[in-house]
């Protein structure tokens, strides 16, 4: 009985020892089973943090230079700029009394019949203005100190991403390139035309439009250089060639009708002008240029009917305008009202001011 007893006491040790082995190896199988899938997991994540990564740096790049492009609208949301006369040396002049002015040659035998009695000194012409042009903000418009001036609709593009409306996403390196080049000329054309470095800044242009030459922005921007640098011929090619990409672009319509005023062709700029104001009537730019064009013909009825509007519109160089075509048509004492105005307003330029003040009081003096 007690070899029995031993023997079985063997056996059943054995078969717990079995069991613990056999339960040991499957604990030890299925935790390395664990790290592994721990393992395969992370470097399955891993991988599709950075596909995912990838992807959105490629639609986002693509969508930024997918932008389309921002027309000029002046007094809207973009920062559109017009270009205007430099009237800085007519009103430091007028304000010391050493202006020398010649008459208007267009209307010089119309100004003749109309000449105001009174004896003060002669107003500041219009041709005597039409001089030299640079930029500025459509919202600087009525800031402006001069008032015989002709303004040139500009022409820029809003945002080097926003340039031309073909650009899609950037798929290789020839796309990318160009683009980075697109952007590098408008820079520098930028920078030279505000140094009035019109030569260097149309040379830019030029070599944006190497690389987008149906970009009727661009087109437009050199015809404004071309009227600064008193190319009006060659300004005038360009402003076609931007309508012929661009039908009833305004400030193209507009700087058309610039290039011919300045040739003395005041019909063809008469005839830009009125298609710039049918599409879009409440144009600053185009209706003082419009305002211009008739009072540098001697028509000042009409031009005094244009200056109605924007002094209605509250812009300053409507006041200017009304008070200069009253001076011209013997109306003194509208124009010493008109100034006296503008001399009341707050937020007027000081040369403006002075402008005003230097008019009433030779208009006064005469009296």
């Amino acid at each position: 009985p007690s070899l029995k007893r031993t023997v079985s006491d063997y056996s059943q040790k054995e078969t717990i020892r079995r069991k613990v082995i056999t339960v040991s190896g499957l604990a030890v199988l299925f935790i390395a089973f664990g790290i592994a899938g721990i393992y395969l997991t992370n470097i399955y994540l891993a991988k599709q943090q950075v596909s995912k990564k990838n992807a959105g740096e490629t639609i986002a790049f693509g969508t930024k230079q997918a932008e389309p492009v921002i027309e000029q609208k002046q007094e809207t949301d973009t920062k559109a700029a017009v270009s205007i006369t430099e009237p800085r040396q007519v009103i430091n002049q007028q304000a010391k009394g050493k202006t020398k002015v010649e008459k208007p040659k267009v209307s010089e035998a119309k100004s003749k019949e109309k000449t105001s009695t009174v004896k003060a000194e002669p107003l500041p012409t219009v041709e005597a203005a039409l001089t030299e042009t640079n930029s500025i903000k459509a919202s600087e418009t009525s800031k402006k100190e001069g008032p015989d001036t002709i303004i040139s609709a500009e022409k820029t593009i809003p945002a080097a991403t926003a340039v031309s409306p073909d650009v899609s996403a950037v798929s290789d390196g020839t796309e990318k390139k160009d683009i980075a080049n697109k952007d590098f000329y408008l820079h520098m054309a930028k920078t030279a035309e505000n140094k009035r470095d019109y030569q260097e800044a149309l040379a830019h242009y030029k070599s944006i439009l190497d690389i987008e030459p149906k970009n009727h922005v661009v087109m437009n921007n050199i015809s404004n250089i071309l009227i600064n640098m008193g190319s009006f011929n060659e300004a005038i090619k360009y402003a076609e060639k931007a309508l012929g990409v661009r039908k009833n672009h305004v400030p193209s319509l507009i700087n058309l009708a610039v290039a011919h005023m300045k040739l003395k062709n005041y019909i063809k700029g008469k005839e830009y002008l009125l298609a710039a104001l049918s599409a879009e009537p409440f144009n600053k730019i185009a209706i003082f240029n419009t305002a211009l064009l008739y009072e540098n013909i001697g028509d000042y009825d009409n031009a005094g009917e244009q200056f109605r509007i924007l002094y209605n519109m509250g812009d300053i160089q409507g006041y200017l305008g009304l008070g200069r075509t009253a001076e011209r048509q013997g109306r003194v004492s509208d124009a010493i009202r008109v100034y006296k105005e503008v001399i009341s307003i707050n937020d007027v330029d000081p040369k403006i001011k002075m402008l005003a003040n230097e008019r009433v009081r030779l208009l006064e003096g005469a009296q």
